[in-house]
């Protein structure tokens, strides 16, 4: 794996600030029970939650894998309550993992 470590913490940092929070106030876990992750292509995944608090912000962080191990963490767009993240490696990477990163 290439930029495995680097690349995920520089990625959490990137995704709380992009939810206005630093990383020590943001929350990564697994995707909840209340979210759906779709695959749209091989480069392409979105996320769609229902029943989220209306106050929270949240967002999708896919991670981008390529022979030589993890290469890139595409950030989905921000989304307020219930809506759809959609995140699309562009390096040339393939969709992996879903990370879901939330306002605490």
């Amino acid at each position: 794996m290439r930029k495995a470590l680097p690349a995920l913490t520089a990625s959490f940092v990137i995704a709380a600030s992009l939810i206005g929070l630093t990383a020590s106030q943001a929350t990564v876990s697994g995707v909840p029970s209340e979210c759906t992750a779709t695959k749209i292509d091989t480069w392409t995944k979105s996320l769609t939650c229902t029943s989220r608090p209306p106050t929270q912000k949240w967002l999708l962080n896919l991670l981008c894998m390529s022979m030589a191990g993890l290469e890139d963490v595409a950030h989905g767009n921000v989304v307020a309550a219930n809506g759809r993240s959609t995140a699309s490696c562009t390096q040339g990477g393939i969709a992996s993992g879903t990370v879901f990163v939330m306002d605490g």
